[in-house]
């Protein structure tokens, strides 16, 4: 858990670097970095060989010398749910990643982003806006543009974030897992859920049946008795480690955020880009406003018909707006809305169903997050 912790803090401080206000600019890995990536690559490439081992050892000890049709029967299933979790994990990580697409055409777009000269109009902007400009609200900066990625050159969609591990940004970044091999997110953060939880039960029973086995051995240092001794051993570590992630995402499940964003939460404000009339915009001088095209005025003194203008709202410090204000409602988006949803990995969670949507249409044009209240629960920035 705390590896998990410190990638998530690693990913901060990348997210920081290559956003912001396209002041900072991109620059090679540090050393430590590197150091790293290559140990994650050597953790992916161990841990599924270490998990096979320890899982196989296990159903050893317990078909081999502790056989019993109920206890068979119930080690089958959850060696089975298991199993199944942790292949879609894998699965899922590796050919439905989450990565935000990028955009070949801002290949030519430097280090630096004026985005004060993009604002204006007096710049043309990168490839990409129309995704954000055809939504009610959009996460975004304090001068209305989104946020921006100078390593992977993209707008960065609502609650993406920069991985440094793979170099690239990912929808709804959760942590990178040396022990899956890839990057814990919105589309894998179910399964690694349904993983940790069954994991842990899986644990939790072969424990449970090899201590009550153990203390009924006449021998104990015996061939039995030593195996079983270190299948309880095997079985706590593995039960807590996995208990422990598995509680912990449910956690933050239940409160609608994940590990990236829930460091420095209490310091955090979150700005909005809401839609609005232009007639509106143009009466309200207390709050900053944008209107896209942003070469409108360039090539007129008049909004075209298309225009969209939007004005920037912010959160109070240490508000959550993707929290549903209901556990269960927050549990819902990810795990599903249906029991089989909760159980099986097969399905993704409700809140992936931007991705399904390819050029525009109804669910297109919507906010990508469900937020709670969110004009009500944000007040308009200072305009300098």
């Amino acid at each position: 858990m705390s590896q998990a912790m410190e990638e998530s803090k690693q990913e901060v401080n990348s997210d920081a670097t290559t956003s912001s206000r396209g002041t900072d600019t991109a620059s090679a890995p540090p050393d430590s970095l590197k150091l790293h990536r290559k140990i994650n690559r050597y953790a992916a490439i161990f841990t599924p060989f270490m998990l096979v081992g320890a899982v196989g050892y296990a159903t050893w000890v317990v078909v081999a010398l502790l056989s019993g049709i109920t206890i068979l029967a119930i080690y089958s299933i959850l060696f089975l749910a298991m199993v199944l979790c942790y292949a879609r994990l894998i699965w899922t990580m590796f050919f439905d990643n989450g990565y935000v697409p990028l955009e070949p055409t801002n290949n030519h777009v430097g280090q630096y982003l004026n985005r004060s000269a993009i604002v204006h109009g007096s710049e043309k902007s990168p490839e990409g806006l129309d995704f954000f400009t055809s939504r009610p609200m959009f996460e975004c900066d304090i001068d209305g543009l989104p946020r921006w990625c100078n390593t992977c050159k993209i707008w960065k969609p609502d609650r993406s974030h920069h991985c440094s591990q793979v170099g690239r940004c990912v929808y709804k970044m959760d942590h990178f897992c040396p022990w899956a091999g890839g990057v814990v997110c919105e589309t894998s953060f179910k399964f690694f859920i349904q993983f940790c939880c069954y994991a842990a039960l899986y644990c939790l029973f072969v424990l449970i049946v090899t201590a009550y086995s153990f203390t009924q051995l006449e021998d104990r240092n015996s061939f039995y008795g030593r195996n079983t001794a270190a299948t309880i051993g095997i079985a706590t570590v593995f039960g807590l480690f996995s208990g422990c992630l598995g509680g912990q995402s449910l956690q933050f499940a239940s409160k609608n955020t994940t590990t990236v964003d829930n460091l420095g939460h209490a310091n955090k404000i979150y700005s909005f880009a809401v839609r609005c009339s232009v007639d509106a915009a143009e009466t309200d001088v207390h709050t900053t406003r944008i209107t896209y095209p942003l070469d409108w005025k360039l090539r007129g003194n008049e909004a075209p018909p298309n225009a969209q203008t939007f004005r920037v709202w912010q959160t109070p410090v240490g508000y959550n707006p993707y929290d549903l204000g209901v556990g269960l409602e927050n549990l819902k988006t990810t795990m599903g809305y249906s029991v089989l949803d909760w159980l099986l990995p097969i399905r993704h969670s409700p809140s992936t169903a931007f991705l399904k949507v390819k050029d525009g249409g109804e669910a297109g044009a919507q906010a990508m997050y469900k937020t709670r209240n969110a004009v009500e629960a944000i007040k308009p920035p200072t305009t300098v």
